[in-house]
């Protein structure tokens, strides 16, 4: 998955369940430049101000789906 991941033209990246980032390539790495020091999704969205302002429409889009998503694998979990 990895390979595949690097020979992507468009910014790619494997997460598994827990939101972590298994593996990205060269062009994710320049979109989300923290990627190397913070390679969760959730705690990069909620825990870095830049990342609400790199995801465009923080308000309306990405602050309600990302705890619902966080809730569904949480369920996901518990079973």
């Amino acid at each position: 998955m990895e390979r595949l991941v690097a020979t992507q033209q468009c910014p790619a990246y494997i997460i598994n369940s827990a939101f972590n980032i298994q593996a990205w390539n060269a062009q994710a790495a320049a979109w989300f430049p923290s990627l190397p020091s913070e390679p969760n999704l959730m705690r990069w969205a909620f825990g870095h101000p830049a990342a609400q302002r790199q995801l465009d429409r923080w308000e309306e889009d990405w602050a309600p789906s990302l705890p619902a998503q966080l809730r569904m694998a949480h369920a996901r979990e518990r079973q």
